[in-house]
């Protein structure tokens, strides 16, 4: 008998192939919107949650690390908080896992933001945790055993991830973050020296000379005082951008409210660094250099002052972008609200759009329906 013929073998394939088609493509679906979304379960976290620097002059170091989650990311835009008037804080990027600055580092009333990019490689985007910088803290002022607040803005803070939609989402979960804050208790600033010294001469009979009246005075709050550390004003440039290679003159400003500015260090972003002591020495003054940028790319100068003590101002910066064989992004295209990762994602090789695969198998399945119904056709 021809097994053809046999009506109740052709209608029992007819209805496997109406019920196994939908279940093919209701799975095949499922799985790419999967492979193809973004969660939010990023975290961001510091290393050490508790530094106690003991004096004005001491630092403290604190790795932030992120933990991507489910996530693949691309761009970090961090959003750092303290107070100001207690704490000065510098950032160091990671730069092997990002190599990119998109933004800043811009320093902001209450804080500073930075934003960080792996590249345009999407190979080197993140799917393992990775310490994103370093972040290092130097009391400059007593605050009498005050616990003060090293914060990641939850706001400001976002991470973006790659995916196959069109616009880049944002990943961060401020409320899953293993540490959102970092506790610095610092004491007040250490100053004994002074203390037995005062204690021994005030009942000394050289007291009422006049000769030695005068001095006693000014000797007193030199010892006592806490250095205070100088401040950077202003980095400016005679030009912000050009074709490698090409010169830029670089001025900064600063002033010391207790001592005078010692040197100004100039890094222009690419690995070179230069001191300047010309034009200082005094309370407020600028310093001034010539560098030139031989190779395309966009660098994040920065200049600082170190004064006559040894203390070093917060970092002025200012962005140089220099056009040639070897530049690799264009920063002014990039918005700050949706940084890179928004082009990236279209060139993942591996997911494909669940759209290509349902047209594909529907296209498989209707000529295989046609064939069946013609063999059916034919059989009866």
């Amino acid at each position: 008998m021809n097994i053809f013929k046999n009506k109740f073998f052709l209608l029992g394939n007819l209805a496997f192939l109406l019920i196994a088609i939908p279940v093919v493509l209701y799975f095949v679906k499922n799985q790419t919107s999967t492979r193809g979304s973004a969660a939010p379960t990023t975290t961001l976290s510091f290393i050490d949650p508790s530094l106690t620097p003991d004096q004005c002059d001491s630092t403290q170091k604190s790795r932030l690390v992120l933990n991507p989650g489910q996530n693949i990311v691309a761009t970090v835009q961090l959003s750092l908080k303290w107070d100001k008037s207690k704490f000065d804080i510098d950032f160091a990027p990671n730069k092997t896992a990002f190599p990119q600055t998109l933004k800043g580092p811009e320093q902001t009333t209450n804080g500073m933001t930075i934003t960080l990019n792996t590249g345009s490689e999407i190979t080197n985007a993140i799917s393992t945790t990775t310490d994103v910088g370093t972040v290092t803290i130097k009391p400059i002022a007593p605050t009498g055993g005050t616990v003060i607040k090293l914060e990641i803005d939850p706001i400001g803070t976002k991470v973006y991830a790659l995916s196959e939609q069109e616009e880049a989402t944002n990943v961060y979960n401020a409320a899953s973050s293993s540490s959102l804050q970092i506790s610095i208790v610092a004491k007040a600033c250490t100053d004994t020296a002074p203390s037995p010294t005062t204690g021994t001469t005030a009942p000394s009979p050289t007291v009422p000379a006049i000769t030695s009246a005068p001095t006693a005075p000014q000797a007193t709050p030199t010892v006592g005082a806490s250095n205070q550390s100088p401040l950077c004003i202003n980095l400016a440039t005679s030009t912000s951008s050009g074709s490698a290679p090409f010169a830029v003159t670089f001025t900064t400003t600063g002033r010391d409210s207790d001592g005078t500015l010692s040197k100004a260090t100039f890094n222009f972003g690419n690995g070179a660094q230069q001191d300047v002591v010309t034009g200082l020495g005094v309370a407020s003054g600028s310093a001034q250099i010539s560098y030139t940028y031989t190779s395309g790319g966009t660098f994040n100068a920065t200049s600082v002052f170190t004064d006559n003590r040894g203390a070093v101002s917060a970092v002025c910066s200012k962005q140089i972008v220099a056009s040639g064989a070897f530049a690799t992004i264009a920063p002014t295209a990039t918005p700050t609200t949706a940084p890179i990762a928004t082009s990236i994602p279209t060139a993942t090789p591996t997911i494909a759009p669940s759209g290509s695969i349902g047209m594909t198998v529907g296209i498989i399945g209707g000529i295989l329906l046609v064939v069946v119904a013609g063999i059916f056709l034919l059989a009866l």
